[in-house]
């Protein structure tokens, strides 16, 4: 029987409920979709930073130069930020450009450490370690110890760089550097190494030669080596001596205490040099008035903090420290 509509309530089906809305994602997130990031354009990044130019990175990488601009834009438009400013062909970094260096570095500091724990033992060190050093440092003390140290690790290569001037960590210039100026970068880990004492000596031929020094009074009349006008001179003396003023304004001036070393062993004159340079130096070298004409300097050992868990880089930090710490007689 059929019902009225006043007797049967009307039943109408459920209704399918609507799909969702898709939304669109933000310009931004969008942009990012479109440029997604290619880990290779970081090492094109860190090489140009490194190398300060597009032709010299792109000489290390073995590539054109325009590769190198294509592919650090590539990252700036994946990033959506400008990571260099740029004059003709010299690259300066941005702030944002600092902070991409930053973190980029940790996670080379990282591969670089994973890749050391896949492919050696415990107790194995292998790879390439840049070591930066003042050049008397370098040369005559550092030089034979590191020699030493690569003996009883055939797989570790050191490059030894010494010379007078600052290294720049930031730049690879050196992964690890030996300087007598304490830096100021924050991103490097700093640590006092040692004070070194540096004494006036001569030749024995020279003195034999020269007028008697009994004090510093009896300095004037002779003839003084040391470093040019130009490079750092910052002596424990009192500036207003007469040993500060000579030593400051030298006969026979080079920017390599080596050289110095040299001139001084060939009877040129008096020349301010650390002792562990001249016990190994060949020649007769006599020390002059060690209690006035003492000099202290300090040495600091600096290294990226990225690079301190690597294990070839603390190494070959922990070696020379062992190293300084057992033959202090050297440096004081």
């Amino acid at each position: 029987m059929w019902c009225s509509s006043s007797a049967c309530p009307l039943t109408i089906p459920p209704s399918r409920p609507s799909p969702p809305k898709t939304r669109e994602p933000p310009p931004e997130t969008a942009s990012r979709q479109m440029n997604p990031l290619n880990w290779d354009d970081f090492r094109f990044f860190l090489t140009l930073v490194r190398a300060g130019s597009p032709a010299r990175a792109a000489k290390i990488m073995s590539v054109d130069h325009t590769t190198v601009r294509r592919r650090v834009a590539a990252l700036e438009r994946a990033l959506e930020t400008k990571l260099f400013d740029r004059q003709k062909d010299v690259f300066q970094l941005t702030a944002q450009g600092e902070r991409i260096l930053e973190s980029t570095e940790a996670v080379e500091s990282i591969v670089l450490g994973a890749s050391e724990e896949v492919s050696g033992s415990d107790t194995s060190i292998s790879g390439p370690v840049r070591v930066g050093a003042h050049d008397g440092f370098g040369s005559y003390y550092l030089a034979p110890r590191l020699a030493e140290l690569c003996r009883q690790h055939e797989s570790l290569r050191v490059t030894l760089v010494a010379k007078s001037r600052f290294f720049d960590l930031s730049k690879r210039e050196a992964d690890v550097a030996f300087v007598i100026t304490r830096p100021q970068q924050s991103r490097h880990i700093i640590r006092k190494l040692t004070d070194v004492s540096l004494y006036l000596y001569a030749s024995r031929a020279y003195l034999e030669r020269s007028p008697r020094i009994r004090s510093a009074d009896d300095l004037n009349p002779h003839r003084f080596i040391g470093y040019m006008r130009d490079f750092d001179f910052e002596p424990t003396l009192d500036p207003t001596s007469l040993a500060y003023s000579r030593l400051s304004q030298p006969e026979f001036a080079s920017s390599n205490l080596v050289a110095q070393l040299h001139a001084a062993s060939a009877g040129g004159g008096l020349c301010l040099l650390p002792g562990y340079m001249v016990e190994n130096a060949s020649g007769d070298l006599v020390q002059v008035l060690p209690k006035e004409m003492k000099v202290v300097r300090q040495l600091w050992m600096i290294i990226h903090r990225d690079l301190r868990a690597v294990k070839r880089y603390r190494a070959v930090c922990d070696y020379v420290l062992d190293c300084v710490a057992r033959e202090k007689h050297l440096f004081v």
